[in-house]
């Protein structure tokens, strides 16, 4: 309810007041925009005198809301026995006629003769909920009617499909259902299976055909077909197959070999720049292998020979770690900085040549540098925004939507956003 008057007295609280016709007159008040001065119960003067109290000073309320509240409460007590007008100052009385008899009002339909409001004191009680009772000659909460249910959306015919539908003995294939309405019950032959898709692991011994029933939540019913070729094997289980360790990686001749194992921020075990550790919100599963450059460098510029593209990285589920190698050029004497640059990611320094073969394995990249100018600002955010939003193809984008990819899972979207803003405060690679 809205508070109407300074005592915190509600529209509904008003006209509830004045729906009470047994109160005793009492007292008189005047309408400022009629100039009538009608007999009144106490309950209706101190109404009316409450709503005066919102005017600015004319004795009308002047916003709409209270117009309507005081509207209704003339109207309302001009239809009740208990009120009476006295006089009309705008125009002298006639002379008094001999007192007649009252003629009773008219019966209202099924009620019991105390007459309907005016159309504006209905229209505005029913604005708040309230509607004319003519058999208590009281406005009274109305609910609004209940809404309809939504129209039964149409689902098809149900039909199913088994993806392979043959299949080798102790294979498994998926069942389908289209159409219809959940929940699915299906008939597989080792046991009823609720859900769509399932799947189901053969157990036959011999070649066969089955069908596979399915029922639908709306009472439709399918089946699809399966065929098993083959059977399953008995007896011992074979030998498992003799595990051949991985030949050495042997460097090129005149080449050192650098062993890499590189985090990403996002990716895998790497959580980002604030919380390395915390990758709870990381791809698990990305793309991979992914290509890195190496830079020999004195000062960020390359040594001559030092820039090695074109080095495969690919990603270790155990580590959650990008690993690779990359082959220094033997010629390269003296102590170097060792950096690597990985698309979309600053880049990092990760140690000093030493001559010898090395491996380095405890550095992660920051991502966010979409346009690989090793810095993160304010350009990659708008060429990240626009491959997310408006896709590779736009000129925004520039062809950059890969590079966009930061957490590695094969598209632009509010992920690889999410990680740019945790990445992003405005620093520079190494």
């Amino acid at each position: 309810m809205i508070p109407l008057t300074p005592g915190g007295k509600s529209y509904s609280d008003i006209v509830s007041e004045t729906n009470t016709k047994t109160t005793p007159q009492t007292t008189t008040f005047t309408d400022p925009s009629t100039k009538i001065t009608y007999n009144v119960t106490q309950a209706q003067s101190d109404a009316l005198n409450a709503l005066q109290k919102t005017t600015n000073g004319t004795g009308i309320p002047t916003d709409t809301t209270s117009q309507l509240a005081y509207q209704a409460v003339i109207a309302t007590t001009q239809n009740g026995p208990a009120m009476t007008p006295v006089t009309n100052p705008a125009a002298a009385p006639p002379a008094a006629a001999p007192p007649q008899a009252a003629a009773p009002p008219a019966a209202a339909p099924g009620g019991t003769g105390c007459g309907t409001p005016q159309d504006f004191v209905i229209i505005a009680n029913r604005k708040l909920g309230l509607e004319w009772d003519p058999t208590t000659c009281l406005f009274k909460y109305a609910p609004p009617p209940a809404a309809a249910p939504p129209a039964a959306t149409a689902v098809g015919t149900l039909s199913c499909n088994a993806t392979p539908n043959v299949i080798k003995a102790g294979d498994t294939t998926t069942f389908n259902a289209i159409g219809g309405t959940a929940p699915y019950t299906w008939g597989i032959p080792t046991g009823p299976k609720i859900g769509n898709p399932v799947t189901y692991t053969t157990t036959v011994n011999s070649p066969s055909s089955s069908n596979v029933s399915v029922g639908s939540g709306d009472g439709q019913t399918a089946s699809c077909l399966i065929t098993v070729n083959g059977t399953i094997a008995t007896g011992p289980a074979p030998a498992p197959a003799a595990v051949v360790p991985p030949a050495a990686v042997v460097p090129p001749a005149g080449t050192i070999a650098l062993t890499l194992s590189i985090g990403l921020d996002g990716v895998g075990s790497v959580g980002d720049i604030k919380n390395p550790g915390a990758s709870d919100r990381s791809n698990k599963n990305p793309r991979s292998p992914i290509q890195a450059i190496i830079h020999i460098s004195d000062n960020k510029a390359d040594v001559p020979g030092g820039t090695i593209s074109g080095v495969s990285l690919a990603f270790d589920s155990a580590s959650g770690r990008y690993a690779g190698t990359a082959n220094i050029p033997a010629a390269i004497t003296g102590a170097h900085d060792i950096r690597i640059q990985v698309p979309g990611h600053l880049i990092r320094k990760l140690g000093i040549t030493t001559g010898a073969a090395q491996t380095l394995s405890d550095k992660n990249l920051t991502a966010g540098d979409v346009d690989g100018k090793n810095s993160l600002g304010v350009v990659d955010h708008g060429i990240l925004v626009a491959c997310w939003l408006k896709g590779a193809s736009d000129s925004g984008c520039g062809n950059l939507s890969q590079d966009a990819d930061l957490n590695m899972d094969g598209r632009v979207d509010q992920l690889d956003y999410n990680l740019f803003l945790r990445e992003f405060n405005g620093q520079d690679g190494e």
